[in-house]
């Protein structure tokens, strides 16, 4: 992200008037669940390439669900507006037409506001409720209870080029584990296996990002 902040001071009398200016220049990082913004040169500033950066989202009553590219690596995020009433099993998937991605490189995040605390789950390429197909890779996160607010994210790196598609379902009733991940990607969207998992999780349209 690019952040500039120009300080101009006037300075006027009565016969003339000049100004000064002062430039200053910004950049936010995400580093172990938190931002941090800190100075940077004017050349380090323009250093970085805007045009690697792009974002792609879809919004619903519910959760705002958006898809990132920042030079080689893609990162899915659910954000919950409201809290949903069912806290199971919803998965989070990532897959391509064209790129490949690295599966050692996966990183995923369910960060939760509770009551009195916060609360964050990782996920890895190790994990049980991660899994990978030769099209993409998708995470069942098991929504924390009693939480009041979630925010989901899946990155990953990739080579190549084609089109990245992120997609989300959340489960409308309680499922087990190894149910929800009964599931393949295909065109962009995760489908479950049978009629009636498919019925128990909502839908919501994938979104896509051009890459390479």
């Amino acid at each position: 992200m690019k952040i500039i902040i120009t300080i101009i001071i006037f300075m006027c009398g009565v016969i003339n008037c000049n100004a000064m200016s002062n430039e200053k220049y910004y950049k936010t990082l995400y580093e172990n669940n938190n931002y941090k913004t800190e100075e940077i040169t004017k050349e380090g500033y323009e250093a970085v390439d805007i045009s690697k950066i792009s974002t792609e989202y879809i919004e619903t009553e519910y959760k705002k669900v958006s898809l990132n590219k920042l030079g080689q690596t893609v990162e899915l995020n659910v954000t919950w507006k409201k809290t949903p009433k069912y806290k199971s099993y919803g998965v989070i998937a990532i897959m391509s037409e064209g790129a490949t991605f690295d599966a050692n490189s996966l990183d995923g995040y369910q960060n939760a506001i509770l009551s009195s605390r916060n609360q964050s789950v990782h996920y890895n390429i190790a994990t049980k409720n991660t899994k990978i197909l030769s099209n993409g890779i998708g995470i069942s996160m098991n929504l924390i209870d009693d939480a009041i607010y979630y925010n989901l994210s899946l990155s990953i790196r990739y080579t190549g080029k084609g089109i990245v598609y992120g997609n989300y379902r959340h489960a409308t009733n309680n499922v087990a584990l190894d149910q929800s991940l009964k599931y393949s990607l295909k065109n962009g969207s995760i489908v479950f296996n049978t009629n009636s998992l498919n019925d128990i999780y909502d839908v919501i349209s994938p979104i896509s990002i051009n890459i390479g």
